[in-house]
């Protein structure tokens, strides 16, 4: 070990408000109380101390820090009684320093390369405190301080401390490590009487640090308090941890932008410790069979640059990655590497990441030296994956946000019923623009509507399609392991074995609980990169291994055997909207022939569904409340269809599935207005807005002082505050109860209050099968 006094932390100008005896008295003390336990070796401690104590004839423990060096064989003694004897001093960053004093006496010679290599001067900053945009530098360190006198002194932590993390500048690279300060061996002492804490904190924001340790420092000044005894100082690597933040930080920017793909690479590249390569993070998106690559902004610039630095072919390019994106089972083969890569000596890797069960994006590394690619398959890529999962999601649904809004604000045809208004808007538009009066914005707004709302839902969705993907993965996992069994009567190697029992393993794993996102990229990668590498290659060398595989391969190859309870799933939710379309259509165009509407839809795992009706739609044509009782009957029956047809086809789909019925009645007229910033129709004023709310809820809406649903299966619920709000919708009900569609029982419920929602209550009515005849 090397022993030297060399400055740490902080300048010396930031710590002089402090006074610190450098002083092993209670390192002795505790000595003492570790003798006094049976399986300690009471002998080897008397020697310890006896050889500490004989530095200190006159009895006096302190140390000068100046005369340091005389006292190497007492550290050496701190370090050999604190320290795992199975810790390894040559990678250990251990140090000895005075409490609160920015020098460290005697550490490992790790410790000391580590602060060595550092470019500017040995000064190390804190970076990381949740009280960093609180507090300057030295406020932190005295928030250290004050902690650590309330927890010594009355036993409580008010200030709590920040995990301390450094950053080095060594080489140009930013490299950091958590920085672990133990206290154990000291104490503090305060001059005078120590007054008592609940006067000086009672009332204080204890959320607000800044305040608290002014309060502190009024009461508790440091002056007052003396330090003695030492701090041992242990560091840990926890760049990699840091490096993993910074890019969930990045996710939760919401700026996918392309500055944000260059900070992602850079940040890729440090964790896979190469600098020499470039990186493109690729979304795989897909519109009109077409696959989109420009997704970040100015992303071709870059895609441009870094092809012609390793003169990559951009039409070829394009062309191969276009055959992965379609087949991204299949590995990326040594014909395509060559073709694409004219320089031998230069590497390019390719990483896949998928997105439940389908490829959201792709990692792609350009390296120029070839011979890293092989690490890189193994290095800390795999463990960002999750995280660069979530990046790839972020991306397409931002640019699909994006071109949504571009169809609204270029090509969104407007509803016939309405267009009269938007033709009278633009009239008076072009006429205050040619009076060069274009500063007001002419309203497009609808007063005093009668709102219709119904949602038709797929029953528990989400976890529908969490059991098909398990169901999946199940599947190949079983048939990778019957594959695995019959090679192993051919060619017994420890990897088959292993795989095997991962295999088994992951079965397990799936079959008794929900997975994790985590988890099911790693059985993914395991099924799709690794066991598909060894069985291509085994097959390739052995034909009796190929006629064992080639079934498993080729159902891997064809994506349908190992996707088909997902596939099934989804064909089953498209079967199921497309009928609700069809319904909702011929709905509409009932209603509309009575008198016009304003109707709005919206795709979800369901459909949901938003119809105005009243006279501002149409001041030409008389209104009757007629029109509304006859919307709501249309309303009503149409639900019921659809509900009836679901349940007559629902053994001949795919998967099972089931519906819920729902609709919501408001008790009063509305209005809506064109939002001209979103293109859209939206609902005005503070009551009204309320209406959207309870929209909002009401599909997770519980039954009071029951634990159950409000939707349910084979039933249609409505919602409503007053019971003369649904007198309409009683009389259409006992008409409807006459023509044996629904149930002559109706329940009537009240609902759990829901969060700025209360007071609702609702019936539910069971729907009859279809009549045949």
């Amino acid at each position: 070990m090397l022993m030297n006094a060399k400055t740490w932390n902080y300048k010396k100008s930031e710590v002089d408000f402090v006074s610190s005896v450098f002083s092993v008295d209670i390192f002795l003390h505790f000595l003492d109380q570790y003798a006094k336990d049976e399986s300690i070796n009471h002998r080897l401690l008397e020697l310890a101390k006896k050889k500490i104590i004989s530095f200190f004839p006159n009895g006096d423990c302190k140390i000068d820090i100046e005369n340091a060096e005389y006292f190497s064989e007492v550290f050496k003694l701190i370090y050999q009684l604190t320290v795992n004897p199975l810790e390894n001093e040559k990678t250990y960053y251990w140090g000895i320093s005075p409490l609160f004093v920015p020098k460290i006496i005697y550490g490992t010679q790790l410790l000391y390369d580590l602060l060595s290599s550092v470019d500017t001067s040995n000064e190390l900053n804190f970076l990381h405190h949740p009280l960093q945009e609180e507090l300057n530098e030295k406020d932190a360190l005295k928030t250290l301080i004050y902690n650590y006198i309330l927890e010594k002194l009355y036993g409580i932590n008010v200030l709590s401390p920040p995990e301390n993390i450094i950053c080095l500048n060594i080489e140009n690279k930013e490299q950091y490590y958590k920085l672990n300060l133990n206290t154990k061996y000291s104490e503090v002492s305060y001059k005078g009487i120590v007054p008592p804490i609940s006067e000086m904190l009672t009332g204080k924001d204890f959320t607000n640090a800044k305040s608290i340790l002014d309060v502190l420092q009024e009461r508790l000044p440091l002056s007052q308090f003396t330090f003695s005894g030492f701090t041992i100082i242990e560091i840990t690597e926890y760049t990699n941890k840091i490096l993993k933040e910074k890019l969930k930080s990045f996710l939760l920017s919401q700026e996918m932008n392309d500055g944000i793909h260059q900070k992602i690479t850079d940040v890729v590249k440090q964790l896979l410790g190469y600098q020499n390569m470039d990186i493109l993070m690729l979304p795989i998106m897909h519109i009109n069979d077409t696959l989109i690559v420009e997704i970040w902004d100015s992303f071709k610039t870059t895609l441009t640059s870094v092809l012609e630095n390793y003169h990559v072919n951009e039409i070829l390019f394009y062309e191969v990655i276009k055959n992965y994106a379609n087949d991204p089972l299949r590995r990326f083969d040594h014909e395509n590497m060559n073709s694409l890569m004219p320089d031998h000596k230069k590497g390019l890797m390719l990483q896949p990441v998928f997105s439940r069960g389908s490829l959201t994006g792709l990692i792609i590394i350009f390296a120029e030296n070839k011979t890293i690619i092989p690490e890189l398959m193994f290095s800390n890529l795999q463990d960002i994956l999750p995280v660069l999962e979530n990046m790839f999601d972020s991306v397409t649904k931002n640019y699909t946000g994006l071109l949504d809004r571009e169809i609204k604000n270029q090509f969104t045809a407007i509803q016939p019923a309405v267009e009269w208004k938007f033709n009278n808007a633009g009239i008076q538009h072009l006429q205050k623009k040619a009076g060069n009066d274009i500063n007001e914005f002419i309203s497009v707004e609808f007063k005093d509507l009668y709102p219709l709302y119904g949602a038709i839902d797929f029953r528990n969705s989400t976890s529908a399609r969490n059991k098909a993907a398990r169901e999946d993965l199940e599947i190949q996992l079983e048939s990778l392991r019957a594959a695995l069994a019959d090679i192993t009567k051919i060619i017994k190697i420890p990897i088959l074995e292993e795989m095997s029992h991962r295999s088994m393993d992951f079965c397990e794993m799936i079959a008794e609980a929900e997975i994790s996102t985590a988890k099911e990229a790693e059985i993914n990668h395991f099924l799709k990169e690794e066991s598909l590498a060894v069985l291509t290659l085994l097959s390739q060398e052995n034909q009796s291994i190929h006629n064992l595989a080639v079934d498993y391969l080729n159902a891997v190859e064809e994506g349908l055997m190992f996707q088909s309870n997902r596939k099934s799933l989804e064909e089953t939710f498209k079967i199921l909207n497309d009928l609700i379309h069809l319904y909702l259509d011929d709905m509409l165009k009932d209603i509309q022939n009575c008198f016009p509407c304003y109707f709005e839809k919206y795709r979800t795992d369901g459909v949901e569904f938003n119809l105005y009706i009243g006279q501002s739609i149409a001041p030409k044509k008389p209104f009757n409340m007629l029109y509304v009782k006859n919307a709501r009957i249309c309303q009503l029956k149409s639900m019921i269809s659809v509900a009836q047809r679901m349940e007559r086809i629902k053994s001949s789909l795919p998967k099972a599935v089931e519906t819920t019925q729902l609709i919501f009645v408001h008790p009063e007229t509305i209005s809506i207005s064109f939002r001209e910033d979103e293109k859209r129709f939206d609902v005005e004023g503070s009551y009204n807005i309320r209406y959207e709310i309870i929209k909002k809820r009401i599909d997770k809406a519980f039954i009071k002082d029951r634990n159950e649903r409000l939707t349910q299966p084979g039933k249609i619920a409505i919602v409503f505050y007053h019971q003369k709000d649904i007198e309409d919708y009683l009389q259409h009900i006992f008409f409807l109860q006459k023509q044996n569609l629904i149930d002559s029982e109706i329940e009537e419920l009240e609902l759990e209050p829901m969060q700025g929602v209360n007071g609702l209550r609702a019936i539910r009515l069971k729907i009859l099968p279809e009549n045949p005849n």
